[in-house]
Parts: structure tokens; C-alpha cells; sequence
């Protein structure tokens, strides 16, 4: 008896993670990325600290498919110095971002599911210098497209814990540097394929079904 309830206990649960990615399903969270970057040679140096954070949310159009909205902000904080010179400067960097996001997901196992993301969108950011007071220096806007994959692991019923890494993307952009007498403009377009530990995100996912 004690088994027959157990086996109906769990099979209650993982039928519960499978159905948040049902049809008229709702998914609401956010992802964080966090990364460090340095390079330090004879006559050079560069740090920087990139922060970025995405809410976004989702509804299921059909079973495992989901399209929503999202967004995402970010601060990039970079030290340069020149050894030769003794010369010393700072920048930072915010971007903001908004879109629309259509994602596939494909079981691996009963609570652990494969992402396949696609996102479109707007980005903007802006460059500043702490050593001016926060002059603006620069800034830039454009679209992009991008595929990312990713893990979507259900450790509650309602409650997934999401990660991904690398992406494919496109991005047109439009480029104006800040300064005297005559601002400098630009035109962009990059494709890119990255798989670097920078491109890392972490995130929380509360799934309503119907």
C-alpha cells in the first residue's frame, strides 16, 4: 500500500512539471549573467565587470512552446592603464534592451528540459567616463536576433531553475562617438557565434498553468 502511494505521489509531481509547459501555461521570471574579464602584459592592463539582468515573460501557444516579452539591463565597469605613460582611465557602459522571445522545449527527461530560445529586439547602450564627471562619451542603438540554448530543470511543480550558454546572433547598429568639435557616427553590422564562460546566465522561472 505504502508503495502504491508513493508510485501515485510521484507521478503526481511529474505530471505537474510537464504540465506547466502545456497549452495557456504562463512562465514569469528573469535570468542573471555576471562576469569578470583582465588582461595584464608588459605595458597594459584591462579589467572589467559586466553585470546583466533579463525579466522576462511567457505564454504557451501550444504544448512545450512558449512566446512572451523580455527585457534586459546591463553595466559594464572597465580599468585601462598604460604602464609606459602612467596613464590611467575608466569607462562604463549601460544597456538596455527590449524584445520578444519565442522558446521550444524538449524533454530529456521527466523534470529536465532542453531550451532552444530565439529573442528579437532593440538595444541601446550608452558610454560614460567617471575621470569627466560621467560625460557621456558615446552611444549606440540598433536591432538584433539571436538563438541561445539552454537547461530548464523543475525542482517544484511551479518552480524551474534555468541556465544557459553561448549564442548565435546578429546585431545592426548605429554608432555616435561624443566628442569636439564634431561627433563621429557609424554603422554596424556583426555576426557572431560565442561559446565563451562570459555569455553564462543563471535564472528562476514560476510557471501558472491553467
Amino acid at each position: 500500500m505504502k508503495k502504491l502511494l508513493l508510485s501515485g505521489l510521484l507521478a503526481i509531481i511529474s505530471a505537474g512539471a510537464i504540465a506547466q509547459t502545456t497549452q495557456g501555461s504562463i512562465s514569469i521570471g528573469g535570468s542573471v549573467g555576471l562576469n569578470t574579464y583582465s588582461t595584464d602584459d608588459n605595458n597594459f592592463s584591462n579589467k572589467s565587470l559586466n553585470i546583466n539582468i533579463y525579466p522576462s515573460i511567457s505564454y504557451f501557444v501550444k504544448d512545450r512552446l512558449s512566446v512572451g516579452l523580455n527585457a534586459g539591463l546591463g553595466i559594464n565597469h572597465g580599468e585601462y592603464s598604460n604602464k609606459d605613460n602612467d596613464i590611467k582611465s575608466n569607462a562604463v557602459s549601460n544597456s538596455y534592451s527590449i524584445g520578444v522571445n519565442i522558446t521550444k522545449y524538449l524533454n530529456l527527461t521527466e523534470r529536465l528540459y532542453f531550451t532552444a530560445s530565439g529573442d528579437a529586439g532593440y538595444l541601446h547602450t550608452r558610454h560614460k567616463n567617471p575621470d569627466l564627471d560621467d560625460k557621456l562619451t558615446g552611444k549606440s542603438s540598433g536591432l538584433y536576433i539571436s538563438v541561445t540554448p539552454g537547461l530548464t530543470y523543475f525542482a517544484t511543480s511551479k518552480i524551474g531553475l534555468t541556465a544557459s550558454i553561448g549564442d548565435i546572433s546578429y546585431q545592426n547598429s548605429n554608432h555616435t562617438a561624443i566628442s569636439s568639435p564634431k561627433d563621429y557616427k557609424s554603422t554596424s553590422n556583426q555576426f557572431a557565434i560565442n561559446l565563451s564562460p562570459g555569455t553564462i546566465t543563471i535564472g528562476i522561472m514560476y510557471f501558472l498553468n491553467r
